[in-house]
């Protein structure tokens, strides 16, 4: 049985029923908190000064006891939520009513489902079908905090009413589209606890700088189908900034958060984080480096800006995880000017990089300063930049690199020359995630390396009879095939696995695609990869069932 310290005695402190506490603990340095985080301590949102606040089981509790840390209890969260905020259901509403009430301009999408079968809803909101830069809100990563999702939803509210009336917004979404989806983790928002439904922190699961060693991080990178349905909009959406918005404490964070080395875009971030902070009425908000507040492994930031270059920053919204509905509206008050300061950075690298010989698309890696900005698959690109500009270089496999100036405000046109391309060898092989990964090519080889934007590259295993990889790690979709140094685009393709979701024939005409099946998620997108480049060419979708 685990000694509390003397003065919590006869006081009715006791686990969660999965062994968990929470608690308040005095970590002044940074040396501190890492040793803390060495523990497989799980950092919280919420602390200032030398505290932090902390998910420990009574081991590391104990052992940040024996180290002399000061601790204090922390209540729990209430355990099926506050009263006064959204369920799932209400804001699935909430935001079906905005989509149908601003038809040209939002657009209702299903990212993914969660755990136990909740949809993972999202706003496309733009006035135009080809946008210069893409940005993203997330919210309720964190089910007991859920104020953090009612402001997401506030956002989109008032981009919608304001469209055509307020310069800034009509300009926003006249150029730019915005991505909202207020409620990430719906199945941990209907219990009222941080975790989803397999007891996993969600924002411990992304698949940059992810150690199994943090608190409820899963079983690997992307275990979750929460994370998993982030991962996917990022690969086929070609995002340059967002905000993933918390409770707990009123902040805004930029990367790392893992490492306490300043990012390559450090002062950039830092700059926008300032802007934020201006144009914010929140009493005592604050700006922060992450790691500088508290380390973290496998969280949104780092994964978002380290495998796809996305200016991504945690917002942290009330100093209460759920403070009294009745505070609310004074929230969104105080934050709504400051996120459309953020949405209307007036400096933005744009662009589209193509095939000089056809002009088609190509999805690439823009290389700004080290940071791998992804194109989307129509090969498009933007981010925000500082006022002075950026060289970047523009590389994608079988294309020979090269360099361009990044201008604010001129959108770069990218013609890559063709170089190690083989449009014909291999042909397309198809492997699902579950399978044993092995396949064969027609011809004889000896290394063969698959490459995607956004993900790390992986060598292929020489076997007795071809080739091997392990399907369970690799994000679904395209892969481009390096066979000796030669590029097959979007030759190998890594199927996803989900029983809700079945495809049972395509049909194909000389002016349709028949995808026939059931389970399609609401506002589902496909892509047919044409030609001896296999690019990527968009399908009207008519109807899902």
């Amino acid at each position: 049985m685990m000694m509390l310290p003397a003065f919590m005695l006869g006081a009715s402190v006791v686990a969660s029923p999965t062994g968990e506490f929470r608690i308040r603990a005095r970590l002044p340095a940074k040396a501190d908190r890492s040793k803390a985080a060495a523990l497989g301590a799980g950092f919280l949102e919420g602390g200032r000064g030398g505290w932090r606040h902390l998910a420990v089981n009574s081991a590391q509790l104990a052992a940040l006891q024996d180290a002399g840390v000061a601790v204090e209890f922390l209540p729990a969260p209430p355990p099926e939520g506050p009263d006064g905020y959204p369920t799932h259901e209400e804001m699935a509403d909430a935001l079906q009513a905005l989509a149908e009430a601003h038809p040209d301009t939002a657009r209702l999408v299903q990212l993914g489902v969660s755990e136990e079968g909740r949809a993972i809803w999202a706003l496309r909101i733009s006035a135009t079908a080809s946008p210069d830069l893409q940005w993203r809100i997330l919210g309720d990563h964190h089910g007991d905090e859920p104020s953090s999702g009612v402001l997401a939803l506030a956002v989109a509210e008032h981009l919608l009413r304001l469209h055509g009336t307020d310069s800034d917004i009509t300009r926003l979404l006249d150029t730019d589209a915005v991505w909202i989806a207020p409620m990430v983790n719906p199945d941990g928002i209907a219990r009222g606890s941080r975790y989803n439904a397999n007891a996993v922190d969600i924002n411990r699961n992304f698949g940059h700088a992810w150690s199994a060693a943090a608190y409820r991080a899963g079983e690997a990178p992307f275990s979750e189908p929460e994370t998993r349905a982030v991962r996917a909009h990022g690969a086929w959406t070609g995002l340059g900034a967002g905000l993933s918005m918390h409770s707990g404490e009123t902040n805004l964070g930029w990367v790392w958060n893992h490492d306490a080395m300043p990012a390559p875009d450090a002062s950039l971030l830092e700059d926008m984080a300032t802007a934020y902070l201006d144009a914010c009425t929140t009493p005592g908000f604050w700006v922060t480096n992450g790691a500088d507040w508290y380390p973290t492994t496998g969280d949104t930031n780092d994964w978002s800006y380290g495998r796809h270059g996305v200016l991504d920053f945690t917002l942290e919204v009330t100093l209460d995880k759920a403070p009294p509905a009745e505070l609310l509206p004074q929230m969104i008050e105080d934050h709504i000017p400051a996120v459309v300061t953020f949405l209307s950075w007036p400096h933005r690298a744009t662009g589209t990089v193509q095939d000089a010989e056809t002009g088609l698309p190509v999805p690439a890696v823009v290389q700004i300063d080290g940071v791998p900005l992804s194109t989307g698959p129509d090969g498009r690109f933007g981010r925000p930049i500082s006022p002075a500009g950026r060289t970047a270089v523009v590389a994608a496999p079988g294309f020979r690199s090269q360099s361009v100036d990044l201008e604010p405000g001129v959108p770069a046109t990218v013609l890559l020359e063709r170089d190690g391309l083989d449009p014909v060898r291999p042909l397309p092989v198809v492997l699902s995630r579950t399978g044993p990964g092995e396949f064969d090519l027609p011809f004889h080889a000896d290394a063969v390396r698959l490459h995607r934007t956004g993900e790390l590259p992986v060598a292929a295993i020489p076997t007795a009879g071809g080739w091997r990889i392990d399907p369970a790690l690799l994000a679904p979709g395209p892969w481009t095939l390096v066979v000796d140094g030669m590029a097959a685009p979007n030759a190998l393709f890594i199927g996803e696995v989900d029983d809700r979701v079945e495809l049972n024939a395509v049909e194909v005409s000389d002016d349709r695609v028949s995808l026939l099946g059931r389970g399609f998620g609401h506002g589902t997108r496909a892509w047919a990869f044409a030609g001896a480049l296999r690019s990527p060419i968009p399908l009207i979708i008519l109807t899902t069932t």
